[in-house]
């Protein structure tokens, strides 16, 4: 019998089952920030394809060291075991056009110190502001690296401590009038409209 021959085809590597132009589509739909799962369901991959994927362009990304914007965002975010020993890491953001600058692997300070040593010190010297979360190691590294830098509270993370602080007093108060009562009733059920604008709460009905 005659020898079997795999099909070649110019624009898809050996045992690839996505085209590169394909893997290219994934890693621009990946610079608009799109949700991995989103970009998967509409190219009909898999989270780990477009993985695979960005892992394959990785070498071709040159961060400029020599630059930095004047005003930065940090951000941590869940990235999995896979990319982080501690499965957190964290986003460095153009704080006026949004736009990623690049992900750094872990957040702890000894590797953000190590990583952020490694831009010029007139680019660091160049950053008047930097928004970030309200966890306090974080402070004295950036007072240490940005000397001309002034801290920014994430807003977010403001909110969430206030409403952290404003449910635990709602928890206690449901717990001194007892449970059965028309008032723990209440603040069990309506807590939604503890965090209403209060021109928007209708005084008659709790709805």
């Amino acid at each position: 019998c005659k020898k079997t021959a795999t099909a070649k085809f110019k624009d898809t590597n050996y045992h690839d089952h996505f085209s590169n132009a394909v893997k290219a589509k994934l890693v621009r739909d990946l610079s608009l920030s799109r949700p991995m799962c989103e970009i998967a369901a509409d190219s009909f991959t898999s989270s780990n394809t477009i993985i695979r994927s960005l892992e394959s362009v990785e070498n071709n990304f040159k961060v400029n060291r020599n630059w930095l914007p004047s005003h930065l965002s940090l951000d941590d975010f869940k990235s999995g075991k896979r990319f982080s020993s501690s499965g957190m890491s964290m986003c460095l953001i153009n704080a006026v056009n949004h736009r990623i600058i690049d992900i750094i692997p872990e957040r702890n300070n000894k590797f953000l110190r190590n990583y952020f040593i490694q831009y010029s010190y007139k680019a660091r010297l160049s950053v008047m502001t930097i928004t970030v979360d309200l966890y306090a190691p974080y402070r004295s590294l950036i007072k240490e690296l940005f000397p001309n830098a002034f801290i920014i509270a994430d807003k977010f993370h403001v909110v969430t401590q206030a409403y952290t602080a404003m449910n635990k007093i709602r928890i206690r108060i449901m717990k001194e009038y007892g449970a059965g009562t028309h008032e723990y009733r209440a603040l069990k059920r309506f807590w939604k409209l503890l965090l209403k604008n209060q021109d928007d709460v209708d005084y008659h009905r709790y709805y």
